[in-house]
């Protein structure tokens, strides 16, 4: 048995799931496995920093939109929510404008108050890692 609900596909994940912030940068949902989710996006030219590579900032984006995403798609009780605690990453290649990154969330710990999700986001050519991300969400009762 998965941590996401047999309900969900790819449709609705794209359409009722996916963050604002990361529909901006053209994010797309491509695989939703029992425990990983994966998506795309390409390096357009608002996501640059100054010296002409992909602002570590989007990566950031990415990987809490999708460690959120996934964190509420496991939760058992409609009640509850998660929220981000604490955000980690390490930058370990450019990417330039044009490339397709592919990332991909799984969970590391998956517990009744917190939970733990990676992003591993890679050159979807090369398959090279290009950033690691780390999300530290707390389980809470949905707010309203």
């Amino acid at each position: 048995m998965g941590l996401f609900p047999a309900s969900i596909d790819l449709a609705s994940l794209n359409r009722d799931w996916r963050p604002k912030a990361e529909s901006s940068i053209g994010l797309n949902f491509v695989d939703i496995g029992e425990n990983s989710i994966t998506a795309e996006f390409t390096v357009g030219d608002a996501m640059l920093q100054p010296h002409g590579i992909m602002h570590g900032g989007f990566s950031c984006l990415v990987g809490e939109g999708m460690g959120s995403v996934a964190g509420n798609l496991s939760l058992k009780d409609p009640a509850l929510a998660v929220v981000g605690q604490n955000l980690q990453a390490l930058h370990l290649r450019p990417a330039k404008p044009g490339d397709v990154l592919r990332a991909r969330v799984q969970a590391v710990h998956v517990g009744r108050r917190s939970q733990i999700w990676e992003t591993e986001i890679r050159d979807q050519r090369s398959e090279k890692l290009v950033a690691r991300v780390t999300l530290t969400v707390a389980v809470v009762e949905r707010p309203g």
